[in-house]
């Protein structure tokens, strides 16, 4: 017995996404674009802990967003001892906070401090920049990484 499948919705949808494509290169127009996500919101936390945050091992936690996200990052007391969180902006190791170019927090150890808000877009290309803890900057230091949306100005892809 021979069946006989029948082609035409498939055909009739791949000359419309044919016409979509074709129409708008015959007559000079512009691609439809897909507009990209611009930065989203993103909840950060870590735990203090003298021997390292979240009392992971060396290295600490890798921070990974990207460039133009709105970050609250929450540090919070693990071991009831002084710590500062820092994002070390201009890579000299050192808190360079208000009014310096650094992102800090309070300092803490049996409260939480406030969280600390910050956008990423630090460079103008992807970067990975160092966090620490002031006062153990020894132990506590790990890796905060932006990485860069494809598809240029706008945040279009075409």
């Amino acid at each position: 017995m021979l069946v006989m499948l029948s082609f035409r919705p498939l055909t009739k949808t791949l000359v419309i996404v044919l016409l979509i494509g074709i129409i708008p290169l015959v007559m000079n127009l512009p691609l439809p674009s897909i507009r990209l996500a611009q930065g989203i919101s993103r909840n950060l936390s870590l735990l203090g802990f003298i021997a390292a945050w979240n009392s992971s091992t060396i290295p600490n936690p890798t921070l990974t967003v990207v460039q133009g996200d709105s970050i609250t990052l929450s540090p919070k007391p693990g071991d009831g001892i002084s710590h500062q969180w820092f994002l070390d902006v201009n890579n000299n190791g050192v808190a360079d906070c208000s009014p310096g170019p650094d992102i800090c927090s309070a300092t803490f150890s049996s409260a939480s401090p406030p969280p600390v808000a910050f956008t990423a877009a630090f460079a103008p290309a992807a970067y990975t920049l160092t966090y620490y803890c002031s006062v153990h900057p020894g132990t506590m230091h790990g890796h905060f990484t932006a990485m860069l949306l494809t598809g240029g100005g706008d945040r279009y892809a075409d």
